[in-house]
């Protein structure tokens, strides 16, 4: 797959000095890149989504002729959403079957490998164009065109901050996913920097693998799995807190089933376990600063609490 436009090419080739309808160019063959690599992304997504209404329309048969309604309905919803392109997708209902939220973990996990896959290409375009941007700065400077390399400058920046290339990395959902502070005084638990290798409870080998960008730089609070059943916090800042669960069948379901019934919503991404563990799923709730109560477990589970590393 090409990465630089021919536009962007051609102004690279450009003898100096650069002038501003060259780096318009160069502008707008980024935008084109990016486009494309969108186009590229949704195409994936679709033929994902219609490979998860083709199981989804399997299930509905088999259900249908199970003769129970309370399980054909949540099933027959969620095709309707995902043909409706609802995203995120409404939570399941208790009736839910189990294969039915087996099937949309993952159809979620293979969505989260589509967008960041995506999002990868997308930040190599981004870091290779303002790269060759800055050279040509230099370039215009030692020419003596120090307005030309001002533009080059500028052209730069605007490529880094360009709405395209925010709402694909997140960078103008920041708020959507800013972990809040939390208050170590009164934690009776390890507080331990959320990072690859990093154990997850006190009595069981479980520890972390891949961290998802949208937890880079944060803490978790180190329990054990079966209790306690709830931890008393206090909020420093506004923002999201995280609760990372573990994905057990039934408890997975267990998780599934309360968690949203008081607030927390499932995320797209998931946390990877090392050693070949199952993932952990992840829920968020935003809290305001203050005191607040944080559900960490069920019967035979376990849950962490993630928020912001300390500054």
């Amino acid at each position: 797959m090409k990465t630089v436009s021919i536009a962007l090419m051609l102004f690279l080739a450009f003898e100096p000095p650069a002038n501003a309808q060259s780096l318009d160019e160069f502008q707008r063959g980024f935008t084109e890149e990016c486009v494309g690599l969108g186009q590229e992304r949704d195409r994936d997504l679709e033929k994902l989504a219609t490979n998860y209404i083709k199981a989804l329309q399997d299930l509905d048969e088999k259900t249908t002729q199970s003769g129970n309604l309370d399980a054909v309905l949540p099933v027959r919803d969620e095709i309707e959403a995902v043909e409706g392109s609802k995203w995120p997708l409404p939570f399941l209902s208790k009736t839910a079957p189990e294969r039915l939220r087996e099937l949309r973990d993952t159809y979620i996990e293979e969505r989260r490998k589509i967008e960041e896959r995506h999002s990868k290409r997308l930040g190599e375009l981004v870091s290779k164009t303002t790269d060759l941007l800055k050279q040509r700065e230099v370039e215009l400077t030692k020419a003596g065109d120090v307005d030309g390399a001002l533009a080059a400058r500028e052209t730069a920046s605007a490529i880094s901050n360009s709405p395209t290339n925010k709402s694909t990395l997140g960078g103008d959902k920041e708020d959507e996913f800013r972990p809040a502070r939390v208050s170590r005084e009164g934690l009776q638990f390890p507080v331990i920097r959320l990072q690859l290798g990093a154990n997850i409870f006190t009595n069981r080998a479980y520890s972390f693998g891949k961290i998802p960008k949208q937890l880079t730089g944060c803490s978790f609070v180190q329990t054990k799995i079966g209790r306690p059943n709830e931890i008393e916090i206090e909020v420093e800042s506004d923002g999201y807190l995280y609760l990372a669960s573990t994905t057990h069948k039934d408890v997975h379901k267990e998780n599934r089933d309360v968690l949203p019934s008081k607030g927390w919503k499932q995320c797209e991404f998931m946390i990877e376990m090392a050693r070949g563990h199952a993932p952990m799923i992840v829920f968020s709730k935003r809290f305001p600063k203050g005191k607040a109560k944080i559900p960490l477990t069920f019967p035979g589970s376990g849950s962490t609490l993630i928020f912001a590393q300390d500054e």
